[in-house]
Parts: C-alpha cells; structure tokens; sequence
C-alpha cells in the first residue's frame, strides 16, 4: 500500500477498545512463558597458535633429548666410579687372611696396611657376632664402631658381591663378605665372616656435581635453543601471517543480503577492496605457504569476477524495473480512468458488464500500488535520498493504528507510548508507509480476533516500535526470508477472508525504508506471540 504525500490532521482521541472478556483474546494468552534460563555454556579450551605449537614441540624435544643424555651421562660415570671402587673393594678384601695372625682385637690389621684411606672399614664376624671391627678416620687411626654400626654390617655379611648399603653415622657404603679362616688360638683355626667396605662419598658428590653442572648446561642450551628457534620459527611464518593478514581484510567486507557490495571499514566498496591480493613473494607456488597465497589470490579473482557480473546483472534489473514501472504508470492510470468513465456513462449496462468494469478498475488501482511499490525499492536500491525532516513518531504511529482500526475492526487494537513525543528525522510519507504495512501484515495474516498491539519507546538513543500480535505466528522455516521480495505467508499464517491477494512486498518495503534511515527491522515470532521490531535512530 502507498502513502499520500499530505500532512497528518491533528491526532484524534484513541477509539475506546473492547473490554477484556468480550471474546477477545489478550496479546499475552496463549503465549508460552518466557524462559529465562541459560544453558549452561561449554568452557572452551585454549587454543594455541602454529607458532607456540612449533616451539613447543622443539623445546620439549630437545629437553626430552638432554634429559636422555644426561641421565645416561650420570649413568655411565656411576657404573665407572662403582667399578673402580669395586676393584679396591676386592683387592681390600683379600687383606684379611694375611693380617689376622696375633693383631690387636679392636684394630684388624689390614685396615692400617698402605694404601687403605679413611672411611675404610673392616669386620670379622664369627658364629653371627662381629668379634672385631673398625673403621678408619681422617688421620688414618682405627676407630671402633658402635652397636647399630655392627649390626648394619652383620646385614651385609651374606653379601658376597660387592653392594650398596647405609650404616648409621657414617653413610652409604660399598661393602663385600668373604670366607675367612681365623686364628683364634695359636693352633686353632676356625672358619668365620670377612665384611670390607669403602665410603661412597666422594662417588655421590661426582655423582651430584655432574648431575648439577648437566642441568646448569640443559637450561642454558634450552634459553639459547628457544630464543634461536622463536627467531627463525618468526622468520619462517612471516610469510603465513602475510597471507593470513590478507584474508582477514578480505573477512571484513561484507556484501548484503540482496547482493549489493557494502562498504569497509575505510569507506571504499567491497568491489574495489576485493582487489587487495597476496603479494608476489608469498605466492611462490614452489613453497606449501605460496601455494596457499597463490589459492587465495585466483580465489578473490574469481570471487571479484563473480562480484562484477552479479552486480552488473541487478543493475540491469534494478534499471528495467524502474523503466518498466515508469512506463506501467501510464496505461494502469488510462485503464482506470476509461473504466470509470465507461461505469458512469453507463447507466444501462448489463450486470455483468458493470461487474467487469468494476473488477477492472479495483485491479488496476491495486496493479498501481505493486508498480509504485517497485518504483520505490528500485529508487531505495539506487541509493537516492529521502527526504528528510524532523517527524512525529508518535504522532504517525497513533493515526495509522486509528486507520487500521477502522479498516480491520475485527483484529482489536492496543496503543502505547509514552506522553512526551518521540521526534526522529525521517521521510514521513515513507515511515507511515512502513507502519501501515506492518499493521496491516497482521490484521492480513491472523485469524478475527486476534490481538494487535503496537508499542512506542525511546531507549538508549533510539526509537523503539513493536508491531505484535498473538496469531498463529511465522514458520520457523520462513522467518530468515520474510523480509525478501515477493516471499509471501500465505501458506503458513492465517489469512483474513477476503483479504485479497498480496504482492509480497510489503515486508521487504519495510526493511529497506528503515535501513535507508539507518535503522534495523527484526522479527521474532511463536506461536502466540509475533513480534516485529523497528528501531530508528532518535533526533538529536
């Protein structure tokens, strides 16, 4: 439907509305509570890039690797330390059975033989007690050991290889039992236990100091390694972020929903911001990184080319509606006005034929209103100016819910807005037709009865109007699409008996007059509760 270009008569008083349980429905019955729950939102995992995932897999490499030859380092020198003190072990040992005739009982003589250095101890044991035992201290005198000290070493005394033991007070030693024959009178020989050992201390502090200077080493090397590899891994990928910074601009633009280009951030149009491509250098196809860049380079060739005639081929179209209506003008004008001549110099035409002349001038009034419907989006298309001033929002909403009221006085009707106006600078003949389309989508597509509500505010710097109505709403599978041209609800929503047929271009008239004025039109529909949105822009 098109609006008169007049200006509105003075709002009149609002007509009284039926009383509620008169028959009919609220605009809140039979709609489903509103849930206010959340679904519980899945927590997402970090996301690393190439560049930590790279450095990461080399550090942990190398510190896998260092840490393998480092404790094979540490490995090797003990298994040499424990050897070397094993042969000392062995050859100490032996001492026994040469040095137990006629020795101090408290000192075995072995341990004061050359070549035996401190922390040696020995041991004789006979029928499970130790009868002799001592070990050397720093000056090289034999110390006799204590209680606990013995019964460490009668532990060890089923130990014929050489092996690791701790006794209390002195350490961890290496220690070795062998069979001896012990003089204990001078012509008797009995058969005893011969314990040996040698201090590990000097093998654990190598041990510690090698083990110490192989991680000092492995953490400096890591340092050196990752500041080397962020360098090169930076280097190598340069080119990557390249042709990554490329599709990232290309991801900005943004064409719209009826294919014309918008615009970036800058101002320039998608057409000429698509020319943006992958330098040369990092489309060397002869590199997995060029390979990418040049894909992407004959992918925005394509994409511009595709661009170019699309938008050549709507041009056209845009051209021949507006030809087309232009010249459909005319005759549908001529058409009208011969019919209604011929209806009033008829007086005595036959019924049928003043039904046809009639029928002939309602459709030719409705075929004016679908090409003046065309002329305006093929002039919104275009881009031109509306006219703009500052308008009475409230003021333009009030008279058309009275006008839809009148027409559809089946379908009762609510009001509300606040007492002061809401002012927003627009094109009034273009905003009351976005009104009256709206209210008429749902007096058209409800059953009688049902409740039409239209709600005005000002928030957060914007107009705010709600067209609602609690009809059998809009299919799901319709909802992204009613905005398009020529999409119609005829099969989904109920239609009005003898509404008429509908051009299916009331709702996408809507959409682009509010863009034009740089607002934004949204539906959210249920059944029960339909809800078109309309924000608009408040005059500063």
């Amino acid at each position: 439907m098109s609006a008169h270009n007049t200006e509105l008569p003075p709002r009149p008083p609002l007509p009284p509305q039926r009383p509620e349980g008169a028959g009919a429905p609220t605009g809140n019955e039979g709609a489903p509570a509103e849930n206010t729950s959340e679904a519980p939102k899945k927590k997402r995992r970090r996301a690393f890039t190439l560049r930590q995932r790279l450095l990461a897999i080399l550090l942990v490499g190398i510190a896998a690797a260092s840490a393998l030859i480092g404790g094979a380092s540490v490995l090797t020198v003990r298994n040499l330390l424990e050897n070397r003190v094993d042969e000392q072990l062995v050859h100490l040992s032996q001492r026994p059975e040469r040095t137990l005739g006629g020795f101090d009982p408290q000192n075995p003589g072995f341990l004061g033989d050359p070549g035996t250095g401190p922390g040696a101890l020995g041991a004789v044991i006979l029928d499970g007690e130790v009868v002799r035992s001592a070990a050397l201290s720093t000056d090289g005198s034999p110390t006799p050991l204590t209680e606990a000290q013995n019964q460490a070493i009668l532990r060890a005394s089923t130990h014929v290889e050489p092996a690791n033991i701790t006794i209390p007070g002195l350490g961890n030693y290496r220690v070795m039992a062998r069979e001896i024959q012990v003089l204990v009178t001078p012509t008797t020989l009995r058969t005893g236990i011969s314990v040996t050992g040698l201090p590990l201390a000097a093998t654990e502090l190598t041990l510690s100091q090698l083990t110490r200077a192989i991680l000092i080493l492995a953490v400096g090397v890591l340092l050196i390694v990752a500041a080397a590899a962020y360098l090169v891994v930076r280097l190598a990928l340069r080119p990557l972020d390249r042709v990554a910074a490329t599709a990232a601009e290309v991801s900005r633009l943004s064409v719209g929903a009826d294919g014309d280009p918008g615009t970036t951030p800058g101002g320039d149009r998608t057409e000429a911001a698509l020319r943006v491509r992958v330098p040369e250098r990092d489309a060397d196809e002869r590199t997995e990184v060029g390979r990418v860049g040049a894909s992407l380079n004959l992918m925005l060739t394509h994409v511009e080319e595709s661009l170019q005639v699309r938008r050549a081929g709507e041009v056209k179209l845009r051209r021949f509606v507006s030809d087309a209506s232009h010249e459909l003008r005319t005759p549908l004008a001529s058409i009208r006005g011969y019919s209604e001549l011929a209806r009033r110099i008829g007086t005595d035409l036959p019924e049928d034929i003043a039904y046809s002349l009639s029928r002939i001038g309602s459709e030719s009034i409705r075929m004016t209103g679908i090409v003046e419907d065309l002329l305006l989006l093929a002039r919104l298309d275009e881009g031109r100016e509306l006219t703009r001033r500052p308008v009475d929002l409230t003021d333009i909403v009030f008279h058309a819910v009275n006008d839809a009221h009148a027409a559809g006085p089946d379908h009762p009707l609510e009001f509300d807005a606040p007492e002061v106006p809401i002012r927003v600078l627009g094109d009034t003949p273009r905003l009351q037709q976005v009104i009256v389309n709206l209210l008429a989508n749902a007096r058209v597509h409800t059953p009688a009865g049902t409740q039409i509500r239209a709600h005005l505010e000002a928030k957060d710097g914007e107009a705010l109007l709600e067209i609602s109505d609690n009809g059998p709403g809009v299919p799901e599978d319709l909802r992204d699409h009613v905005f398009e041209r020529f999409v119609r609800g005829d099969e989904s929503r109920t239609r009005a008996p003898g509404s008429g047929g509908t051009s299916g271009l009331g709702l996408s008239i809507v959409a682009a007059v509010v863009q034009a004025h740089g607002g934004r039109v949204a539906l959210e529909s249920e059944p029960g509760n339909t809800v078109f949105r309309i924000t608009l822009p408040l005059l500063p």
